[in-house]
């Protein structure tokens, strides 16, 4: 008993993980912030220091002689050569100072203005598609316990898995069941575990035998395909609000948006079966 709750638990977080990376694939609306900061968290700008005038250098005086030396007075007597003559006054310097040059003012430097960064609009959240329209039923349907969703509109049908009806065609992708006889058609059938779930959930989920889990094949595209699916639930109706649509679909193009009230994917079966009359590897399903 312990083994088989492990077993289960260990199930139930596989599927809760892969759903969170669907939701991951439809966030593309999520909000982001902004790369720049908003105007309060913009550090105002010092304006620099207002320049000080340069030091005016003082002037370099032009000596100009103005009056000569007075003569010496020479005694009546000869003087000795060993007398002392008498002083020699010093010359007299008058200083004429240069004009003074004003110094222009220097204007005080504005400090630039500060780019303020606009702020980002939020993200329009996704448009529903053309075919959603105000609200619409959808059937609910397991893989290997992860629930998907179908529009009514692009269902032709569900019907009982038989493995005897089913005519496998060697050759193909391990994906691919074979042809089912249905009402005078031959209709392919792919397991949809194989296709949607990667590799290592799907064997921790579903084992490696899609014949021990399979019960019911979805018929879809006028009844060219056929999703061979686990379980079949009862049908919902889904508001346009309601689902998370993606705003890209470059992969997992068949995943139109999620639900989180239901923990469902929601399939455009137009693009499922555009992908799979186009032979798409398989993983441009899974990534």
């Amino acid at each position: 008993m312990a083994n088989k709750a492990n077993k289960l638990l260990e199930q139930e977080d596989a599927i809760g993980a892969f759903f969170e990376s669907l939701l991951r694939d439809v966030e593309a609306f999520a909000e982001t912030e902004a790369e720049f900061p908003g105007p309060e968290q913009v550090a105002p700008v010092e304006a620099p220091a207002a320049i000080e005038p340069p030091s005016v250098a003082a002037p370099i005086p032009h000596p100009r002689m103005v009056s000569a030396p007075k003569p010496v007075d020479v005694k009546t007597q000869t003087p000795s050569i060993f007398e002392t003559l008498p002083p020699v006054a010093p010359p007299v310097v008058e200083v004429i100072p240069e004009p003074i040059v004003p110094v222009e003012e220097v204007a005080e430097v504005a400090a630039p203005p500060v780019p303020v960064a606009k702020p980002q609009a939020p993200a329009e959240e996704p448009a529903a598609p053309a075919w959603m329209g105000q609200e619409l039923q959808a059937m609910l349907f397991k893989v290997a316990g992860l629930t998907l969703a179908v529009p009514l509109v692009d269902l032709n049908g569900v019907v009982e898995w038989d493995e005897e009806k089913v005519t496998e065609m060697p050759g193909h992708a391990d994906f691919y069941l074979g042809l089912m006889s249905h009402l005078n058609q031959q209709i392919p059938v792919v397991d949809t575990a194989r296709l949607v779930l990667p590799e290592s959930k799907r064997k921790l989920l579903a084992g490696e035998d899609p014949y021990q889990r399979i019960t019911r094949v979805v018929l879809i595209n006028n009844s060219r395909y056929g999703l061979a699916c686990d379980e079949v639930n009862e049908v919902v109706t889904l508001k346009a609000d309601a689902v998370r649509w993606r705003s890209e679909r470059t992969q997992r193009r068949w995943l139109a948006g999620t639900v989180i009230e239901h923990m469902c994917a929601l399939v455009d079966a137009t693009a499922f079966a555009e992908l799979l009359a186009k032979r798409t590897p398989v993983e441009a399903f899974r990534e």
